[in-house]
């Protein structure tokens, strides 16, 4: 099986180009301070989530298949 590899330069480029998340985020009241580097961090932590946690899990159900 092969192992799930997420593109962190395809969420930043949803997030920076796509959605501009971080205007978006630093236009709400007490959010100034959230800008480029809080928000890499939180997209590499998310990555590391789906890749090391989220993955792993659909293992079981990927080898029995449907019935």
């Amino acid at each position: 099986m092969t192992q799930y590899r997420a593109s962190l330069r395809d969420r930043r480029c949803v997030f920076d180009e796509v959605l501009d998340v971080y205007a978006t985020l630093k236009s709400l009241p007490g959010q100034r301070e959230f800008g480029d580097d809080l928000g890499g961090t939180i997209l590499e932590d998310a990555v590391r989530l789906a890749e090391n946690v989220l993955a792993p899990l659909n293992g079981p159900d990927d080898k029995s298949g449907c019935r």
